[in-house]
């Protein structure tokens, strides 16, 4: 079956609609995020804690970029998958890999406000 077939079947179920839009307003958040506390600077932005070497790790600020890259491409893979999958009559697995997504996207919606928190206490010591 091709993508678009598999597509108009999986936009008649209720729980695909649903789905699709949570994940959408997670990425969504995620880019506003970032592109909205992103500063472009020659400055080496702290981006992870270690309590066990007592200092911060610092890269560019291209660094958090990625993370919209990353959703975007978590989004659109995991959207293309779950239709197959609907599409193939696996629709408690299809809402199982929904599920999982989000959590995926949340957590990476966690770390990147955690990173922004460890950016703002760094600029403020």
């Amino acid at each position: 079956m091709k993508i678009k077939e598999a597509f108009k079947l999986a936009m008649r179920t209720r729980s695909f609609w649903l789905m699709s839009v949570i994940m959408l307003i997670l990425v969504a958040i995620t880019i506003i995020i970032t592109l909205g506390s992103l500063r472009v600077t020659s400055i080496n932005i702290p981006i992870h804690y270690s309590d066990y070497a007592n200092n911060f790790f610092n890269d560019k600020w291209y660094y958090l970029v990625a993370f919209i890259a990353f959703t975007v491409a978590v989004f659109v893979i995991n959207l293309f998958l779950i239709a197959k999958m609907i599409a193939a009559d696996k629709r408690p697995l299809a809402v199982v890999v929904q599920f999982v997504t989000i959590l995926i996207l949340f957590i990476t919606l966690m770390i990147l406000l955690n990173i922004y928190g460890i950016i703002k206490l760094k600029l403020a010591i």
